[in-house]
């Protein structure tokens, strides 16, 4: 009996430490789990991996750098993945990548895929509902074709509503240097190594305030070598609302991460390079990190946070009365309404309102006036009013856009640039007297000209603003009303 009483116990037990086991393990994968990269030199993930590495997040930036010594800069492909638990409710998935990639979630279920048909600078989404909870894998695929390379992704639940990833943007996206002021020193803890690989105990610690060294050919300390040496420094600032660029200048290599993320990433021998990166961290305190190795030669590092001023500018007139606001930080504009084939040729900033002349028949993408330029942004990244009213450009069903006829109007007096061929439109601007616009069309009678006045398209009356060439053929000005 008393055995038997034994045994009960003992089983008792055990199975009190089963399902405690079993409690613990479903608390641990309730958190996110870390990322395995697996790298291949191939476009197709042929063969083995060469190298595989992992991470607490999905924050890849390789500049035009090869991920490693001996990897190729270009034409490679990363596996990314991890298995992460779910709750049962709806959840939306964010990916910013350079080049195309696709998501795939529980194996089968393509949530993202721009793999073939790449979006460069585009915040791709995709959305989910997840009726079973349990440990689902989600698989990131990769291809790097040229120019840099970079990889985002995140995730969350709507349940309380959309916050949205808070993804780092890049170099070639900060603004001039005018609308940039200083925020002052940082306090840093740094250690020193004897090595350029940040490799076993640090032979210095110390502190200081800023991050600017000049040694020459020289090092930092008597018991630091004056070549091949390494160092490592953290930071932290209490940010406000808006954007910041970090810039780093350095002889040789660097890395910096916000809040373990990396947003500046040059781990390579180079002769006294800058390095910016745009942020928007949001307001709090955040922690800088920041890595850096001396090869030979001049030793430097000047790292410096700037805060992004100037108010946005105010819009151009529009002849649709229509106008788009930037929502992004930092906004493409292309010479064509789609991320493959049309080229960046400006970019706006977070803010800013432009006027909208045109848009794709499927209103995935809207044609924008600068001021300097008309070019395409993606109407996903833009808050627009009375898109009713422009009309279609590209797409099924477009209209050809008003072309220059060879004509030009001369402004006797300061004349009101106009929606229509009437004084009941609204009026867009005013163009100054003794100014030249060029004719795009006009109303039957010729009684109003349809103009472009450095880029912006509206109505001049013929009584203020007289055609230039004598005895102008009408038959060659289209009548566009």
């Amino acid at each position: 009996m008393k055995r038997f009483f034994s045994l009960a116990v003992l089983l008792a037990v055990l199975s009190v430490v089963f399902f405690w086991g079993q409690t613990t393990t479903t608390e641990a994968q309730a958190s996110r789990s870390a990322w395995q990269a697996e790298f291949f030199d191939n476009r197709y993930f042929i063969g083995d991996p060469v190298f595989t590495e992992t991470r607490n997040a999905v924050n890849f930036n390789f500049g035009t750098q090869a991920p490693r010594d001996g990897f190729p800069s270009e034409n490679y492909t990363i596996r990314i993945s991890t298995d992460v638990h779910f709750d049962v409710g709806n959840y939306r998935f964010y990916m910013f990548s350079s080049d195309g990639a696709t998501v795939t979630f529980d194996f089968n279920r393509r949530v993202i895929d721009t793999f073939s048909e790449p979006r460069p600078d585009e915040l791709i989404t995709g959305e989910l509902q997840v009726t079973i909870p349990g440990v689902y894998h989600i698989q990131i695929d990769y291809r790097q074709n040229t120019g840099p390379s970079y990889i985002y992704f995140d995730y969350e639940s709507t349940a309380d509503g959309i916050s949205g990833p808070s993804f780092p943007t890049f170099s070639d996206q900060v603004p001039v240097d005018d609308r940039l002021e200083a925020v002052g020193n940082l306090f840093w803890t740094g250690q020193y190594y004897s090595n350029r690989d940040l490799a076993g105990a640090p032979t210095v610690i110390d502190s200081h305030i800023g991050l600017s060294f000049d040694w020459g050919f020289g090092s930092p300390y008597p018991s630091i070598p004056v070549d091949n040496f390494s160092a490592r420094w953290n930071a932290a600032y209490a940010f406000g609302d808006g954007e910041y660029v970090v810039r780093v200048r350095v002889d040789d290599g660097v890395r910096v991460y916000l809040d373990g993320d990396l947003i500046i990433n040059e781990w390579r021998e180079t002769s006294a390079q800058t390095y910016n990166a745009l942020i928007r961290p949001g307001e709090g305190i955040r922690t800088f990190t920041v890595e850096y190795f001396e090869a030979t030669a001049v030793a430097l590092i000047d790292f410096q946070l700037f805060r992004v001023t100037e108010a946005p500018p105010v819009a151009v007139g529009s002849p649709y009365n229509a106008f788009a606001t930037v929502i992004a930080s930092r906004l493409n504009v292309r010479n064509a309404p789609d991320a493959v084939s049309g080229a960046v040729i400006q970019r706006v900033n977070g803010g800013e309102t432009y006027a909208v002349v045109g848009k794709r028949a499927d209103e995935r993408w809207v044609q924008i006036n600068t001021g300097t330029i008309t070019g395409w942004v993606s109407a996903g990244w833009v808050d627009v009013t009375n898109l009713d009213n422009v009309p279609v450009t590209s797409g099924e069903g477009a209209v050809e856009a008003p072309q220059d006829t060879g004509f030009t109007v001369f402004t006797r007096t300061e004349v009101n640039l106009r929606t229509g061929p009437s004084t009941s439109f609204e009026r867009i601007v005013i163009i100054p007297q003794n100014v030249t616009a060029n004719i795009i069309g006009r109303n039957e009678r010729a009684t109003w000209w349809q103009v472009n006045y450095n880029g912006t398209v509206g109505w001049v009356s013929a009584t203020f603003a007289v055609i230039e060439q004598d005895a102008p053929d009408l038959n060659r000005i289209p009548i566009t009303n």
